[in-house]
């Protein structure tokens, strides 16, 4: 019978390795204030709060987190950093014309490396590594769709292949496949372990991560918690998944996509069967 899980995979495999990774730092303890003050201890709010202290070491920063770090959207995320977006290319050139649309691409494939170049230099362990990403297509349709995107991904300038199903199989073997697309700009990485490395980062830097302390409204120069006030400059909201604390209120409605599955590890036997 399988063993019931108290957290998400990603933080889970921290705690195999380290039963005391996810011990909860100290909340807030009463009232407090802080140049800036981040709502959320996820990826978001942790690169927020690393960026702000590389620009300028004196800030005081406060990041504010309901839970323990990455135990959100972070948390429950699919283990890769990819420039790809569920939002089709002829769409981001309708909303924002061609060269709004090349911008958008351009930053998302630079995110890529530079979460990559920004874990090495901190010697943060998340297990980064570049791959890339493949799409299959196993009908007539699919394949048309397939390679109507890497059309409208050349005219984005993004490096997207067609590939022919002895192509493919250089990447990945699977049954069936007509075709396939493969872009560079993708790399995985452990989400959970990252989070909780930029944390100590942020830390290092003098920044402050308090947990176990919810936000509950969001006015103009304070954030109130569950734990006490909080005066400040200016707040970001970093709150992934869930919808923005808007000011007035405590509430955050989660809307996660799934699009994981885990499996027990997979035998070296298993991996040469599918490349």
């Amino acid at each position: 019978m399988a063993t019931a899980r108290t957290h998400p995979l990603w933080l889970d495999q921290l705690l195999d390795d380290d039963p005391g990774a996810l011990r909860p730092r100290e909340p807030l303890d009463g009232d407090d204030q802080a140049d800036v003050v981040v709502v959320g201890a996820g990826l978001a709010g942790l690169w927020t709060a690393y960026y702000l202290l590389e620009a300028d070491p004196s800030l005081d920063v406060l990041v504010v987190e309901a839970d323990v770090t990455g135990a959100g959207a972070t948390g429950h995320g699919s283990g890769w950093c990819s420039a790809d977006l569920d939002v089709p290319g002829e769409e981001l050139v309708r909303l924002h014309g061609l060269a709004g649309a090349r911008a958008l691409r351009a930053a998302l494939r630079d995110a890529v490396v530079e979460v990559g170049g920004a874990a090495a230099a901190e010697q943060v362990d998340c297990g980064f590594a570049y791959g890339g990403s493949v799409r299959l297509a196993r009908t007539p349709a699919e394949v048309e769709r397939i390679a109507t995107h890497v059309q409208v991904a050349a005219d984005l300038e993004d490096d997207v292949h067609l590939l022919a199903p002895d192509e493919v199989a250089e990447h990945v073997r699977a049954a069936g496949v007509l075709a396939g697309a493969y872009s560079p700009d993708c790399a995985r990485l452990q989400p959970a372990a990252l989070a909780l490395g930029l944390r100590d980062v942020v830390l290092s830097r003098g920044g402050r991560v308090v947990e176990r302390t919810r936000a509950l409204r969001v006015s103009p120069r304070a954030v109130a918690t569950d734990r006490g006030i909080v005066r400040t400059r200016w707040t970001v909201v970093a709150t992934g998944a869930g919808a923005p604390l808007t000011p007035g209120s405590g509430r955050s409605v989660v809307a996660r996509h799934g699009v994981a599955v885990a499996t027990s590890p997979l035998t070296s036997a298993q991996w040469d069967a599918v490349g």
